[in-house]
């Protein structure tokens, strides 16, 4: 896909994102700044629970792909295909699993990496 960065999402002020996995990876259930992700390959499920939510203990997150026979209380879940972008904003909960062999996106997320050495 070639595309240029919707103006309303220009103002996410951050850093870039680039998502990448294979058939059951995952991202455990999160949250951080306002972001958004353009899925160019591949399927993946999002889970998401709004700002104020119960906070899960690390050792429960787990992989996000386990919220199929369980999904969080309260989630809203969706399917992101291939061209469809999906923008959430500040300090949503999250969670994703991908449902392909292989899946990829790319984005922006507001604030800064917090992967040491990240760019």
């Amino acid at each position: 896909y070639e595309a240029a960065v919707p103006a309303a999402l220009a103002a996410v002020d951050g850093f870039r994102v680039f998502s990448a996995g294979t058939v059951g990876s995952s991202h455990s259930r999160h949250a951080h700044r306002e972001s958004w992700l353009l899925q160019l390959s591949g399927r993946k499920v999002w889970w998401f629970q709004p700002p104020g939510s119960k906070k899960l203990p690390r050792s429960a997150r787990g992989n996000g792909c386990s919220y199929f026979a369980r999904p969080p209380a309260g989630s809203t879940v969706c399917v992101q295909s291939p061209g469809e972008l999906v923008y959430f904003p500040k300090d949503w909960f999250h969670a994703t699993c991908m449902l392909d062999r292989w899946s990829a996106g790319v984005g922006a997320q507001g604030g800064q990496p917090t992967v040491p050495g990240a760019v």
